[in-house]
This record gives structure tokens, sequence and C-alpha cells, in this order.
């Protein structure tokens, strides 16, 4: 009984680990698609740079049938060195699908 409840929480676990990973090349990939390409990004001004931080500038979501815009903002890195890497969205076969940013 207890190797069956620790077999079956380790699956858990590596379930719930491999879905918050996305599924490749460290991607989170949005449980869903659109139909209408995204607006083109928005030009973004900010003031200069704080030090140890770095600017993670603004995406669009999908949200209630429209397109919404959440702007960027200064974050401090993960690790020294990080550099951030822009969310994008992606056109598929079955529509555009958004897929996070993520640090390197």
């Amino acid at each position: 009984m207890v190797k069956s409840i620790l077999a079956t929480g380790g699956l858990f676990t590596l379930l719930l680990v491999g879905t918050a990973c996305g599924g490749g090349g460290g991607y989170y990939r949005s449980g869903y698609y659109v139909n209408t390409p995204p607006p083109p990004p928005r030009v973004e001004y900010y003031g200069a740079p704080r030090p140890g931080y770095a600017w993670r500038g603004g995406y669009y979501t999908y949200r209630g049938n429209a397109y919404r815009w959440n702007g960027g903002r200064w974050v401090r890195p993960p690790r020294r060195g990080a550099a951030w890497v822009p969310g994008q969205w992606v056109q598929t076969p079955r529509g555009w699908q958004y897929r996070d940013g993520i640090w390197r």
C-alpha cells in the first residue's frame, strides 16, 4: 500500500513538473489556441536601468475574446549574468499559441 502511494505520488510529481516546464525548449505553452493573430507589440519607453535589474518587456495575453497588453517592468534576474528572452506568439496548425519568455 505504501509503495503504491509513493509510486503514485512520484508519478504525479513527475507529471506536474513536466507540465510546468511546458514540454519543450523551456517555454511555457498556454493551454489554448487563438484564431486571430496578435496585434503588433507596443513600443514601451522606460527610464534608465536600475542597478541589478533587467527590463522585461510587455506582451499580449488573450482573455475574454480579446488581446490585452501587459506592460513591461524592471525585474531582478534570478542569477548573475542571466538574460531575458522574451515570450512570443507562435502560429501553429491549430492557431496562435503564446510561449512565455525565459531566463537564460
